[in-house]
């Protein structure tokens, strides 16, 4: 019966250290599964990272070759030789130029739009806001190709009206901003609709961009004098008149 015993505490022994090894050996597979996730997770990571960081080299260059030389003009190898990628490569993540130029103005559109608003917040006044911001957009459209403007309306006007819409006439748009600054502010008159006023304003800005509709060698100081500025007069309380004399004198002294 000892020997019995023996042999039977000598099987349950083993028994247990065979549970306990299969047990460690668990713990082993578990921590082995938990490290090989987060390898996974962080090769996800790293390629997701090299993915962004590839797409956004090939959108900032993008832009500047066409702000550059327009858009008709640009190829797609010359994105790629100037991005330092394949052409493959390109169009692995863009469908076509056109879905290549979609991404170029979001960002494009978008940088800007912030660059204005930081500008309207800033401002001490409404009018600040509005001569602040055209200078803006002269000095930003001197770093552009007249073509990129050119080639945009003409060869890719889907694009185009697209973001003509998103940045139209309505109470997100820039200057509905301004105007209702400026009303709170006392400078432009109360009871205004803003909503066609802003939309006429944007047509204002159309116009004035036309160049081949006015009398040849006319200047855009020319335009802001005779067509902009009596039309903000036209809605300015006298508090927001002053303020339009002296900022518009100032910016001819300078």
């Amino acid at each position: 019966k000892k020997n019995e015993s023996g042999k039977l505490c000598k099987y349950y022994f083993y028994r247990a250290s065979r549970f306990f090894q299969q047990l460690t050996c668990g713990f082993k597979v578990i921590i082995f599964v938990k490290k090989l996730r987060k390898l996974f997770q962080f090769s996800y990571f790293c390629g997701l990272f090299f993915y962004m960081e590839v797409k956004d080299r090939i959108i900032a260059k993008s832009i500047e070759l066409f702000s550059k030389s327009g858009i008709r003009l640009v190829t797609m190898d010359q994105i790629a030789a100037e991005a330092g990628v394949s052409k493959r490569t390109i169009y692995e993540m863009f469908k076509d130029k056109d879905d290549l130029l979609l991404h170029s103005m979001e960002l494009m559109s978008s940088r800007y739009n912030q660059e204005l608003n930081e500008i309207v917040t800033s401002a001490e006044n409404a009018i600040e806001a509005l001569f602040k911001i055209a200078r803006h957009g002269e000095m930003k459209k001197a770093t552009v190709n007249h073509l990129f403007y050119e080639d945009f309306k003409k060869f890719y006007p889907g694009i185009w009206l697209r973001f003509k819409k998103r940045y139209g006439p309505g109470s997100e748009s820039i200057s509905y901003k301004i105007l209702q600054k400026g009303i709170n502010e006392g400078i432009f008159r109360k009871g205004l609709d803003l909503v066609i006023v802003d939309t006429f304003i944007h047509l204002l800005m159309e116009i004035s961009h036309k160049k081949e509709d006015f009398p040849e060698k006319t200047t855009p100081e020319q335009l802001v004098e005779n067509v902009i500025i009596p039309y903000f007069n036209g809605i300015a309380t006298k508090k927001g008149q002053g303020l339009i004399e002296k900022y518009f004198s100032f910016m001819n002294n300078q």
